[in-house]
């Protein structure tokens, strides 16, 4: 399984921390890009700190305050904490968290179960819901296939949730 796996991966290394980072290649490349994906450490040769990133792009601001993902039917409320920029005639919200095995139905917790039921799905639509407005995006095939091809990396390699 790892070997399969590893051909669509790249590994980046942080001298600083002896970090490992290891992201799919299908990764949006720049920050001010739309995308959905999970990404991880290996640190000492140990799989760990399993973490989901949503970015937001557009020309008009959001301010987004809540997501809420539904999976094949079924809503994941999430209240996260975004970051936020802008340059070049653009905007971009995006949050970067750490998945554990809470439930994610406390507010800004990301679960196991949720990237469970995100890396199984068939369709997954998200709303964004901001300050006045709100927007609804489709995760295509591929960004699913990612968030699955890093979820069973990760587990193969030795990777739990606390």
């Amino acid at each position: 399984v790892i070997a399969e796996l590893k051909s669509s991966f790249t590994t980046k290394y942080d001298e600083f921390t002896n970090t490992h980072w290891v992201e799919h290649k299908n990764k949006p490349k720049y920050r001010n890009m739309n995308g959905c994906y999970c990404y991880f450490q290996i640190q000492d040769s140990v799989a760990s700190n399993f973490r989901f990133v949503f970015q937001y792009v557009a020309t008009d601001w959001l301010f987004i305050k809540e997501m809420i993902f539904n999976i094949d039917g079924k809503n994941f409320d999430l209240y996260p904490k975004m970051e936020r920029d802008n340059g070049n005639g653009g905007i971009w919200e995006w949050c970067d968290y750490e998945v554990n095995y809470l439930s994610s139905d406390n507010a800004d917790l990301f679960s196991e179960n949720f990237v469970w039921e995100l890396k199984n799905a068939k369709s997954v639509k998200v709303k964004l819901v901001g300050e006045h407005y709100s927007k609804v995006q489709t995760l295509s095939e591929q960004q699913i296939k990612s968030i699955k091809d890093t979820y069973n990396y990760y587990i193969a390699l030795g990777g739990k949730f606390n």
